[in-house]
Formats: structure tokens, C-alpha cells, sequence
């Protein structure tokens, strides 16, 4: 990157690879507008592969001092363009910029503005992350690899977001308890674990909030839709998602047991709010643990009116798609795909409004 001539370049989140000359600040006006950092600077960005010099500058002084001015700001320098870890950046008759597993890309970037230009969901360093911008429209035949997979296990007491930059595997059952939000970004892909049955719980009390957007669903599904995958994704091939609350069900004493793992749901408060899913696919869940005992794709027990359920699908569960127990949460916008059993069941007293289902 050669800044020159009273260049006023502010500059985040840049991946500067493979050129013989790193970064080159050129000229007296451009060096001082640097040093200065305000009205010019580069920051939160990455140097590496640099056959001939990281840093140089037509100020001897200052091309001493840039690395350290460079780390100061965010920035990293590797030797190799290998240790970015993109795909194949270099192929020039197919080249593939996308950054793979443990791409130092995904670290330390800056968070664009949200000022109606900028894409703020952009969280990581050069021009792609973990979406394939140039697909549909250009002449590159880009494949996305496989984000980093986290396990999910356990019980979430405190407030947990996941980042669409990676993937999420959900280990056992995992429960989100009284108190705690967990947080999907859009564009997130959450895995059931087949051999543990994974499953998510919202426990009354919890929350989630997974609020995707039409080109950035957020996708609960089988292990075994990964690439490379040695075995065909299913119905029932992990447990699926129960959102539970505090809202009226028509039972003795107000509470029941879920299906399934057992928790404890239903109360007194009919506007008890769980939270939001909108814009999300729920696929090849759904299990029997037993006779009229199981996980259906989305579990609603006791779920208040003020949790907002729009745009979401279930596709090849292996029980119901959608059971609500009780509850006045409302939904629209439900499409149930090709499940198991039922496509819609209600039980306990259920009172809220449905459409466009």
C-alpha cells in the first residue's frame, strides 16, 4: 500500500498480503498526517508476505519508528502470506480470498460504524470473512470454507452471544437459565450433536435472541449437512429447540413438566416475554425419548405474548414441527416442511394468534 502525496487515508481493517513492499508512506504532508493520527492513519489492519520491506518510508525516522507505530494502532505483520490461512488467494486461474479456520482475520478488527454505509456485521480484518460477497454476479468461483466450530455445553447463566464468524455445535442438552440472554447473530449456523442428542433449552426466565434477516437466516440443523460429511442428514437427527415460559397453561396448579428433558414451565404472567426468532430454519430435528414423550422441532411452553416468533421454518423433523403447550404467544410467518408427525399441535390451553402458517 503506498501512501503519497498529502494523502488523507483513514484506513481500518485492511489486509495488506503478498506485495513486495508492505505499507510505503510517502512524502513530508503524508508522514506528518500519520504521526498525527487524527485526519490520517491506518489501523486494526494486518501486513504480511513482504518479499522486499514491511514498512518504508521517504522519512528515515519515521520508517523506524512504523512498526511500533503500526502494533500501536491494532495492526499485525506475519512473514508468510501462509500464516493468514486464506484459501487459495494466489490461484490465478481460480482464486479463493476466503480466509479459512483460524485466519488471524478474525481477531482484532475494528467494528464498521452503523451509519447506513458502512456493514457493521463486518467484524473482520480485509474484504471477506465468513460470506462470499462476489457469488451470483462475478466471474470467481469462490467455495466457503468451513467456519471454526465451538462446542455449546452445559447451562448458560450469563449472557452469551454467538458471532456469526464462526459455527456452534450444540453438545447434550444445553439450557439458557433464568437471568441469561443467549444472543445469534444473523447468518449463524448452530449443529445438533447426533450422539448426544444435542438440544437448546430456554428455561423460563431466559431469553433468547435470534433475530436473523432475509439473506442472513439464522440455521439450527443436523452435524451431518458439513461438508465432507460421511453420513446423510435426517429426520431426527438431534433433539431441537424448547422455549419455555411463565405464561398460563390449562393444567392443575398452573406448571407442568415438558416433554422431553423434564424442565419446569408455566406461571402466572401472560405477558412474559422469551424473547425474539424471526428469520430462522430449524432442520432434521425432532426425537422420541418415549410414547407421547418427545423433542419436536420448536417446543413453545407456556410462552408469553410479548416474545416475538416470526419467519420461521422446520423442515423433516422426526416428531411435530411446532407443539405449543399453553401460553398467548403469538407467531406468523410458520412453515412446517415435510415433518414426521404433526405440522401444528396445540395442548394446554394454548390462547394466542396464529397466521400465515
Amino acid at each position: 500500500m503506498h501512501l503519497r502525496r498529502s494523502s488523507q487515508n483513514k484506513i481500518h481493517n485492511a489486509l495488506i498480503i503478498g506485495w513486495p513492499q508492505g505499507l510505503l508512506v510517502d512524502g513530508t504532508n503524508t508522514v506528518a498526517d500519520m504521526k498525527g493520527g487524527t485526519s490520517a492513519f491506518i489501523k486494526n489492519s494486518i501486513i504480511a508476505g513482504s518479499t522486499t520491506a514491511t514498512f518504508k518510508s521517504t522519512d528515515a525516522a519515521f520508517q523506524t519508528e512504523m512498526p511500533t507505530w503500526f502494533t500501536g494502532l491494532g495492526g499485525k505483520t506475519f512473514a508468510t502470506t501462509a500464516e493468514v490461512k486464506l484459501a487459495d488467494a494466489f490461484n490465478l486461474a481460480n482464486p479463493n480470498p476466503m480466509p479459512t479456520v483460524g485466519s488471524p482475520v478474525f481477531t482484532g478488527a475494528a467494528t464498521p460504524p452503523s451509519d447506513g454505509f458502512f456493514d457493521a456485521t463486518a467484524n473482520y480484518i480485509g474484504a471477506f470473512g465468513y460470506r462470499d460477497w462476489t457469488a451470483g454476479w462475478s466471474s470467481l468461483n469462490i467455495t466457503v470454507p468451513e467456519k471454526e466450530t465451538e462446542i455449546i455445553a452445559g447451562d448458560i447463566k450469563a449472557n452469551l452471544t454467538l458471532t456469526s464468524n464462526k459455527s456452534y455445535t450444540l453438545k447434550g442438552i444445553v439450557r439458557v437459565m433464568s437471568g441469561a440472554t443467549l444472543t445469534i447473530e444473523p447468518g449463524t449456523t448452530i449443529y445438533g450433536e447426533n450422539a448426544s442428542q444435542g438440544s437448546l433449552v430456554i428455561k423460563p426466565g431466559g431469553k433468547i435472541m435470534a433475530e436473523g434477516t432475509a439473506d442472513k437466516p439464522i440455521v439450527f440443523t443436523s452435524e451431518f449437512t458439513k461438508a465432507g460429511s460421511t453420513k446423510t442428514p435426517n429426520y431426527g437427527d438431534w433433539g431441537g429447540i424448547i422455549l419455555l415460559g411463565n405464561a398460563p397453561i390449562n393444567v392443575a396448579g398452573g406448571k407442568a413438566l415438558i416433554e422431553g428433558p423434564g424442565d419446569e414451565y408455566g406461571g402466572t404472567d401472560a405477558e412474559d416475554n422469551s424473547g425474539v426468532m424471526k428469520y430462522v430454519r430449524i432442520e432434521y430435528p425432532g426425537i422420541a425419548y418415549s410414547l407421547n414423550n418427545e423433542i419436536n422441532g420448536l417446543t413453545l411452553g407456556g410462552v408469553g405474548s410479548k416474545t416475538k416468533l416470526e419467519y420461521i421454518q422446520v423442515s423433516y423433523s422426526g416428531d411435530d414441527s411446532f407443539e405449543f403447550f399453553g401460553g398467548t404467544v403469538n407467531a406468523k410467518y410458520l412453515i412446517a416442511y415435510r415433518g414426521w408427525d404433526d405440522d401444528f399441535d396445540t395442548d394446554f390451553g394454548y390462547s394466542g394468534k396464529l397466521q400465515f402458517l
